[in-house]
């Protein structure tokens, strides 16, 4: 008899997070060994020289006009890889949080899991609680990657601060991973969430980058997850910032509008 969703979804999602966590930490520890390789290059003095140069638009892609020297190690990781590691969670976040209940209804196996002794907010509750874990256990991998290539090159880094900075991509993923059990929870069919999550995604993202450019826009640019994500930098800094309690919190709120959009429905069992 399943008992424990946690455990069951958790179990189910393992190769998932294998393949994301390890193809991320292969990725990172990629671009150290670049780095590594590069950092005496004069070259790479003048690629910053001309990133510092780049238009206000150009720069707004590449991650605003706080990017650090490129000559550093945190603001290569930063331009090669922390700056879209919290887009990539996302996606899995989309893809994993959208399957919670819609899925379980398309394939039919919701009548199954329903039947057992299990009040609704707990299947919410704990299905998102296993995201949540397998988000951060990418990070980590993610994270790992980097430890792990930085033992083996000349690059000063402390551990645990490259850790926090995968470990902080997370909350704005956790905002979509809520956002699309939200639409699994509130629609029968798993495409229309889907359309939905990966709308505000897109639109967050860019709100981002014209709120950079475009004045009138950026007064709003403070409702995008990646601006927030941008206001911490766990590397030199610290990890937990207001921008970041605003993510837990935009969290929480999805997830409370989960549980009651997964009450009232019907499931037609």
């Amino acid at each position: 008899m399943l008992r424990n969703v946690f455990l069951k979804t958790l179990r189910d999602l393992r190769g998932d997070i294998l393949a994301w966590g390890l193809g991320l930490a292969v990725l990172a520890a990629a671009i150290v060994y670049v780095f590594s390789s590069i950092r005496h290059d004069p070259s790479l003095k003048t690629f910053d020289a001309m990133i510092q140069g780049f238009s206000p638009v150009i720069r707004a892609f590449l991650g605003g006009d706080d990017i650090p020297s490129v000559t550093t190690f945190e603001g290569f990781i930063r331009l090669e890889f922390l700056n879209y590691l919290p887009l990539l969670l996302a996606i899995f976040a989309i893809i994993e949080g959208t399957a919670a209940i819609a899925l379980e209804e398309q394939r039919r196996t919701i009548d199954l899991l329903m039947a057992q002794p299990l009040r609704r907010w707990r299947v919410v509750v704990e299905k998102f609680a296993a995201l949540l874990v397998a988000a951060y256990a990418i990070a980590s991998l993610a994270g790992l990657g980097l430890v792990v290539a930085t033992r083996f090159e000349p690059v000063e880094a402390p551990w645990y601060r490259m850790m926090l900075a995968t470990a902080n991509a997370v909350p704005p993923a956790l905002v979509v991973g809520a956002l699309s059990l939200l639409g699994s929870c509130a629609l029968r069919r798993r495409l229309h969430a889907v359309i939905a999550a990966a709308s505000f995604l897109a639109a967050s993202f860019f709100l981002n980058i014209l709120g950079q450019i475009a004045a009138p826009i950026q007064p709003w640019r403070e409702l995008s997850i990646f601006y927030a994500y941008s206001k911490s930098h766990p590397m030199t800094g610290d990890l937990i910032t207001d921008h970041t309690l605003w993510l837990l919190a935009a969290t929480a709120i999805l997830l409370a509008a989960s549980i009651f959009a997964f009450h009232r429905k019907g499931l037609g069992l």
